[in-house]
């Protein structure tokens, strides 16, 4: 009996590692599968993840305006501003 005890708590704890992988953008399964066999190095592993939804563009706000210099100058057109500070907002 003790040992479905433990199977059934396993599986259900696998569920938090599998879940934040999930929302980083992860495989859910092989997430829960991991976190069943070695839960606690999964679920530290799984809050550690980098995050695939989310962008981390840091310089942005400089590479926008080395860009609007450029527009600026005339060098570049409006359009291709756009299309650049689009590019890096990720819009």
């Amino acid at each position: 009996m003790n040992l479905f005890l433990v199977v059934g708590v396993l599986a259900i704890f696998a569920n938090i590692p599998a879940v934040i992988a999930k929302d980083k953008g992860y495989k859910s399964e092989l997430w829960w599968f991991y976190g069943f066999l070695l839960w606690p190095a999964a679920f530290i592993h799984s809050m550690a993840l980098y995050d695939k939804n989310k962008s981390y563009s840091e310089g942005s706000a400089d590479e926008i305006i080395k860009w609007k210099k450029l527009l600026d100058e005339n060098i570049i057109t409006q359009e291709e501003f756009d299309r650049k500070k689009g590019k890096l907002l990720k819009l």
